[in-house]
């Protein structure tokens, strides 16, 4: 008998861990532990510990240790740049801020892309897993990448454009009981303590 054939009887010979002499009916989509009917919902596949899991929200100054390393991150590249870039360029031509444009904003692009792409696949910028937090949905699933872009980081950005002093009250709701600010309620997310 090979190898698949034999995983495939154990699963449909298993029994539930919590209700003894209940086949298995699925698996939970978060912890991949296996799960009878009752164990398991249809609707969100997920089983009963992971239903009624409340996720360890992160501390106000963890976050903030987290953005300040981020923001250290996604603006040294830049300097080290322009600090490199922008003397040999200066020389030959004459339109200082054109010449700032292409030698300072490309690299910081270019890290924030990466920091965003690290947020969608793993829920870390390198911010957060330096300091042992993590972004999730409401839900307890990753973040897309259109939620983490549009409605995590632009359109807070837009409405601080349009609102000055939104930024301060954006951070200041890290203070509430639910410890998320208002671009986390823009998105539907939550930043959970991993460690």
């Amino acid at each position: 008998m090979s190898d698949f054939s034999e995983a495939v009887s154990s699963v449909t010979s298993a029994q539930c861990p919590e209700h003894s002499g209940v086949p298995v009916a699925g698996i939970c989509v978060r912890c991949g532990t296996f799960g009878c009917f009752v164990c398991l919902t249809p609707e969100s596949g997920l089983c009963f510990r992971c239903r009624h899991f409340v996720p360890a929200l992160a501390t106000p100054g963890v976050r903030l240790l987290a953005s300040l390393i981020d923001l250290a991150v996604c603006w040294t590249p830049s300097l080290i740049a322009s600090a490199l870039l922008l003397p040999l360029f200066a020389q030959t031509e004459g339109d200082w801020a054109a010449l700032q444009a292409r030698v300072f904003w490309p690299p910081m692009f270019l890290v924030w892309a990466g920091q965003a792409w690290l947020v969608h696949r793993r829920g870390q910028s390198l911010g957060k897993r330096a300091v042992g937090i993590r972004l999730v949905r409401e839900d307890g699933q990753a973040v897309a990448l259109w939620r983490v872009i549009l409605l995590r980081n632009m359109l807070p950005c837009v409405l601080g454009a349009m609102c000055g002093p939104l930024w301060l009250v954006d951070v200041l709701f890290v203070y509430s009981p639910e410890r998320r600010c208002i671009h986390d309620r823009l998105a539907g997310t939550l930043v959970v303590r991993t460690r």
